[in-house]
């Protein structure tokens, strides 16, 4: 699914979302969830609250089709990404490590 905010045919920001599920088995129980996969606000109206409504008409529409959580992942180096969604009402679940090979990154 993809949401758009736009303002006089202008894209404010927009949401790539992913309907998600597992199937119960001996390590995990069913479960249905909706992964924001991409979202982005143009730089100009960051902070305005344009994030929080589109999070919010996501989320409402989310719990319309049963779906009880939204969830998302961040690159660790984006602090202000993070700092955003906390502030959105996201909280972290696991920490996800690399180990690159045959070389290093920068």
């Amino acid at each position: 699914m993809l949401w758009v905010v736009e303002d006089v045919g202008k894209i404010l920001a927009y949401a790539a979302v992913r309907v998600r599920q597992t199937e119960a088995d001996p390590y995990r129980v069913a479960r249905t969830w909706w992964e924001v996969d991409q979202l982005c606000v143009a730089e100009s109206q960051r902070k305005r609250g344009v994030a929080r409504s589109l999070m919010n008409a996501i989320g409402n529409e989310a719990l319309r089709a049963g779906v009880s959580s939204l969830e998302l992942a961040c690159w660790s180096f984006n602090h202000d990404a993070q700092r955003a969604f906390v502030r959105l009402g996201f909280v972290p679940m696991v920490t996800r490590f690399e180990l690159p090979l045959g070389g290093t990154r920068d």
